[in-house]
């Protein structure tokens, strides 16, 4: 497990999962609607600033849980 920071890239509450990108780099994060809802959330905005608990599995590097979540600025 390692904690990041970073940004939502994209989110469809329909499909149930989206992307964050870390602000150290590397490949797209999986964020999953469950994680989510585990932090009293069904959606987030694109560019929503994230604190998140990673975890490495079979398929890539996954979101297990959020910590903290800044939506954007709205003009």
């Amino acid at each position: 497990m390692d904690q990041k920071s970073g940004k939502v890239k994209w989110f469809d509450a329909t499909k149930g999962f989206g992307f964050v990108v870390s602000d150290q780099g590397g490949p797209d994060i999986l964020l999953h609607a469950n994680v989510l809802k585990d932090f009293g959330h069904s959606s987030v905005l694109e560019g929503t600033l994230v604190d998140v608990v990673v975890v490495e599995t079979d398929r890539g590097s996954q979101v297990s849980q959020v910590l903290n979540l800044e939506s954007p600025a709205i003009d």
